[in-house]
């Protein structure tokens, strides 16, 4: 009778102020040695379909050693699953606790208060069961502004992506369409280069020279390749007709 006191008067003390229910202790054989527990009251049901008490040893001594003792039982949410409030053992908003596992991203203590089976330890969130937290939903949900926000900044986010795509295809469609006006550019005054050494007007030619070295400056690299042999033909051929008209 005095160690059943004790342990009340300890468990009252700790901060337990459940009362005890009419089983409140019982007998366990563990290595062929017998102890006694007491337990506090059953709690809810949880969804699979099992309950739980705290329990203390208190024979053959008072170490105030906690353990769970656990029961089946048939799991039916109560009325405040659906309450739109948080009571009860409710880690979030009707769910955890006795109610259905949190969706990821929601308050949770245990791995069981979530549909995931996974609770971030440090966050106490729901995460994915590979226990990599997700940092968007941690930060949407501790700051719910955000995802207003970002209910405005994503779309417009997508938008200037879609205009900057637009105007990226825009200049490089101008710049396919200017490479190929220097190509027929080039191609007309290296055939105007050629009639002029060919016809013995060099002061022609050397001015007809000088427009293809201006064209090719403003050429990329691949129209560049497209008339570079071409320019090698010609440069060929003005340096001939320059060497000569030097010896003259």
């Amino acid at each position: 009778m005095f160690i059943l006191l004790f342990i009340l008067f300890y468990l009252v003390l700790s901060g337990e102020h459940r009362e005890f229910k009419e089983d409140f202790y019982f007998t366990i054989d563990i290595d062929e040695q017998e102890f006694i527990a007491v337990c506090m009251e059953w709690g809810a049901c949880f969804p699979e379909n099992y309950k739980e008490r705290k329990c203390y040893f208190i024979y053959p001594e008072v170490t105030g050693d906690l353990f769970y003792s656990k029961e089946s039982c048939d799991f039916q949410q109560s009325v405040h699953c659906f309450d739109s409030l948080k009571n009860y053992d409710e880690t979030d908003v009707d769910c955890g606790g006795s109610c259905r596992g949190c969706e990821l991203g929601r308050k949770c203590i245990h791995n069981r208060d979530c549909l995931s089976t996974y609770c971030h330890p440090i966050n106490e969130i729901c995460v994915n069961r590979d226990g990599m937290p997700s940092f968007i939903v941690i930060l949407f949900y501790k700051y719910p502004i955000l995802a207003s926000l970002s209910a405005i900044i994503v779309p417009a986010a997508l938008l200037i992506a879609f205009w900057i795509k637009r105007e990226s295809e825009r200049i490089n469609r101008d710049n396919e369409k200017t490479q190929k006006g220097l190509i027929s550019k080039f191609n007309y005054y290296s055939e105007a280069l050629r009639n002029n050494i060919k016809n013995g007007r060099l002061k022609k030619a050397r001015q007809t020279y000088y427009l293809c070295m201006e064209i090719l400056s403003k050429m990329d690299t691949k129209s560049f390749n497209a008339v570079n042999e071409d320019y090698q033909e010609i440069k060929k051929l003005y340096k001939e007709v320059k060497e000569e008209a030097e010896k003259v």
